[in-house]
């Protein structure tokens, strides 16, 4: 189960839920401490059957970060639009 606090909604389907809690699982040991309690996401949904998964960090947030945050929830999406039919 992942760490973050206040979490939007979900709005995917419910048999992507194991794997967006892994996802926000990794992001949360890819940032450091001081930097958990100011990353916040925004929305979590299916679009044209990919996740989305919008995030916003308030601390300084370096290009490789993000990069890195970013691919994190395009390997999500991939196995997830692999698994449906």
């Amino acid at each position: 189960m992942h760490h973050f606090q206040n979490v939007p909604p979900i709005c995917a389907p419910a048999d992507w839920t194991p794997r967006i809690d892994q996802l926000l699982s990794d992001i949360w040991y890819l940032l450091a401490p001081g930097q958990r309690s100011s990353f916040q996401i925004t929305d979590i949904k299916e679009k044209r059957g990919g996740l989305r998964l919008y995030w916003y960090l308030q601390a300084d947030v370096t290009n490789e970060l993000g990069d890195k945050i970013d691919a994190l929830i395009d390997q999500a999406s991939d196995e997830l639009q692999l698994q449906r039919p």
